[in-house]
């Protein structure tokens, strides 16, 4: 059984998605899940981590052990490679192209704040109701001022059916330029926000710090079409089809934000799209499982000797089979080495290769379900 460790409590920042990703692991069935707070002095803010916004989280399966580190910062060209040994793996939600190309680097769905786990039940009796008051909603922060108030400006200038209204408005930020009064709007909390969305036709993001923002998220979740444009950082998994796709600069923005009011049924199409987008890579249980899935596929190579050989398959699923050195179970049963499916992610057959001098190359034998 894999055991998975992460640090309690991490205070301001981190804990928003410390939070999200332990109510996954909680809700992992098959896992020996506990917090660690030996882990927080890896936490960003601790000695040695300032400015570093990396959550680790510990794999174990017996002898083997490897980190995943979280990476929650919005800027995409921030990484820290410096805090990764030899076996971890690095999870990044805004990571650019270039380095996802980097050996161990994988990109990682968004995860959210508290407001959206906690309410998500009301946000969706809310939008099964029916009732939608807005045809189009844009509140965004001036992080990235210029596409933001352009987003705003496209959105306030969407003419809204008959009984809907528009709510768009951009909110200043330190170390911007100041909001023209004409793209101002209302302020919103989290949950106020999210249950806004829940009453809308349309909502509306646009790159900040990162161009996944945690807009995309909370509609995806809640099951309301997105508009956006297109994401400039890798994802673990397509988009395709899941949200209402707007240039850059939002020059087309109204035009299709009109067009899509008046199509209710494609609109739907894509709410159920991003919708089954978050169940399946977004929730808290599908970002712990791609974790744990990477996590095991990297403590499988922990040990590897050779590359897979075509010439032995898989009696279960017919991949290769790989030698590595033997661990765990077999290990304790004097076996040195063992043939492994090369497909680890999704097959657990293994054999026992060699036992000492005496058993000759490939006449060993054993059985996986014993450990």
């Amino acid at each position: 059984m894999l055991k998975v460790r992460m640090p309690p409590t991490c205070g301001h920042g981190a804990e928003f998605y410390a939070h999200f990703l332990r109510s996954g692991f909680y809700q992992t069935k098959g896992i020996d899940f506990k917090e660690d707070k030996a882990l927080l002095a890896m936490v960003h803010g601790a000695l040695g981590f300032e400015g570093k916004g990396v959550i680790p989280i510990q794999v174990e399966d017996e002898d083997r052990m490897m980190r995943a580190w979280y990476d929650f910062a919005d800027f995409p060209h921030v990484i820290h490679p410096e805090v990764m040994a030899k076996d971890d793996i690095y999870l990044k939600m805004n990571l650019t192209h270039e380095d996802a190309g980097r050996p161990d680097f994988y990109p990682i769905g968004i995860a959210c704040g508290p407001h959206l786990m906690d309410g998500l039940a009301e946000y969706r009796a809310i939008r099964a109701s029916g009732i939608r008051l807005y045809a189009a909603i844009a509140l965004l922060r001036s992080t990235a001022y210029e596409v933001r108030c352009k987003a705003v400006a496209a959105t306030k200038a969407v003419k809204a059916p008959k009984g809907k209204t528009i709510l768009a408005g951009v909110s200043g930020r330190s170390n911007r330029p100041e909001v023209p009064q004409a793209l101002w709007g209302p302020k919103l909390t989290a949950v106020q926000y999210c249950q806004a969305i829940a009453r809308a036709d349309l909502n509306v993001t646009a790159p900040g710090i990162g161009p996944w923002t945690w807009r995309h998220t909370e509609t995806f979740g809640i099951g309301t079409a997105l508009i956006a444009p297109p994401l400039t950082v890798a994802v673990a998994f397509p988009l395709t089809g899941a949200f209402i796709e707007v240039a850059p600069d939002f020059s087309n923005a109204t035009a299709i934000m009109q067009e899509w009011l008046e199509r209710p049924a494609d609109r739907k199409t894509v709410e159920e799209a991003g919708r089954d987008y978050y169940e399946h890579h977004l929730k808290p249980e599908a970002i712990a499982a791609y974790i744990l899935k990477l996590a095991r596929e990297h403590i499988e190579l922990q040990g590897r000797i050779g590359p897979a050989d075509p010439n032995r398959k898989c009696p279960e699923c017919g991949s290769p089979l790989f030698e590595k050195q033997a661990c765990c179970w077999w290990k304790k049963h004097g076996w040195l080495t063992i043939l492994r499916c090369s497909a680890v992610s999704t097959c657990d057959f293994m054999e026992g290769l060699k036992m000492g001098e005496e058993i000759p190359r490939g006449e060993g034998g054993g059985d996986a379900g014993q450990i």
